[in-house]
């Protein structure tokens, strides 16, 4: 019977979650002119600041979500800061006003702690009337410097970190291996195999849409793999060695955890004997290609150590139909990261 990799499906699962992240509110922004009359915009202003602070990386120790001001109304007072964090149970909230005076814009914007009961930070920014996105970029950088100091961040290595640097990891595991489809499940039992790869990280720009690191890699590597016959056939010795090519997305939840996924084409040499009843035995051996795709979960267990466990799927461009799950649990090994 082949056994399912059910197990380790659920521990690709269960790690994928933000660990010790704090919540940062963004409350719609009041706009108004000098006569302090509303005045009604497009877009609120708070809105853009939300952009720019949610797909900024804070290595995962903030998250941000915007409220409605049909809810809570608007925010003004630390009070209504206070009774708005209370009940969506974040831990800071981001509020304040814009103002159209005659010939210039004047916004300001308060950090509210809600653990400490006070307004922690508040920044201003100030342009004349043909400046407004200036003046928002100019309050969105205040900001987002102020998020790094409250999350314990170091401003100038933030700034200096856009790139990241070239890398080299030395992965390597063991995995089960199952074949699932065009009737090789009937005459082999899934045993077991060991692969080392070498995983490159070019050198590349730091992105990350919704707060979340995003970052790829090559990871070429070399693997050998090794069967029986199932029960009740006759014996069969399969040994396949292959050399594969994936390209990964890693999706860094924070410094520590990190989903990935990739594929790439294949290489395979199959070798098989085996004992036919009442016959002498047979050699055969085949050149077979085919594409892996792959999901896995990685933990930084240390500076220079990754543990990982992940799920891979080889199909083989042939017409036996071959499919095999394989299911695979290592170590990644730092060899060598460049300065940004």
């Amino acid at each position: 019977m082949t056994r399912r990799p059910v197990p380790f499906l659920l521990l690709l699962l269960i790690p994928a979650i933000r660990m010790n992240a704090e919540t940062v509110l963004v409350a719609p922004m009041a706009v108004y002119d000098k006569d302090s009359n509303a005045i009604s915009m497009t877009r609120n202003p708070a809105e853009e600041i939300f952009d720019v602070v949610s797909d900024h990386w804070f290595e995962g120790m903030l998250t941000f979500r915007m409220v409605s001001s049909r809810k809570y109304g608007e925010i003004y007072t630390t009070l209504d800061a206070n009774r708005c964090c209370a009940a969506e149970d974040a831990e800071y909230i981001l509020f304040g006003y814009v103002q159209q005076n005659e010939g210039s814009w004047i916004a300001s914007m308060k950090l509210y702690d809600a653990s400490s009961k006070k307004t922690a930070m508040e920044f201003f920014s100030g342009d004349d009337l043909n400046h407004y996105e200036r003046l928002m970029g100019d309050l969105s950088e205040k900001i987002l410097a102020g998020l790094e100091e409250a999350a314990g961040l170091n401003r100038s290595d933030v700034l200096n970190a856009r790139i990241r640097p070239f890398e080299a990891k030395l992965p390597l595991s063991a995995f089960w291996w199952s074949p699932v489809a065009g009737g090789w499940n009937k005459r082999l039992t899934g045993i077991a195999g060991l692969d080392i790869q070498l995983e490159l990280y070019p050198k590349q720009p730091k992105i990350s849409p919704g707060g979340h690191l995003i970052d790829f890699s090559l990871r070429p590597g070399i693997s050998d793999s090794f069967a029986l016959g199932t029960d009740g056939s006759y014996p069969v010795i399969y040994d396949a060695v292959s050399i594969v090519l994936p390209f990964c997305a890693h999706f860094h939840f924070d410094m520590r955890n990190s989903l990935y996924i990739g594929t790439g084409p294949y290489y395979e040499i199959q070798l098989m004997s085996y004992s036919p009843k009442y016959m002498s035995g047979e050699f055969h051996w085949q050149n077979m290609f085919g594409l892996e795709a792959l999901a896995g979960y990685e933990f930084a267990a240390g500076e220079n150590i990754d543990l990982f466990t992940e799920v891979r799927l080889d199909f083989h461009f042939s017409r036996d139909s071959y499919l095999a799950i394989k299911t695979a649990l290592g170590a990644s090994f730092r060899l060598y990261r460049g300065k940004p």
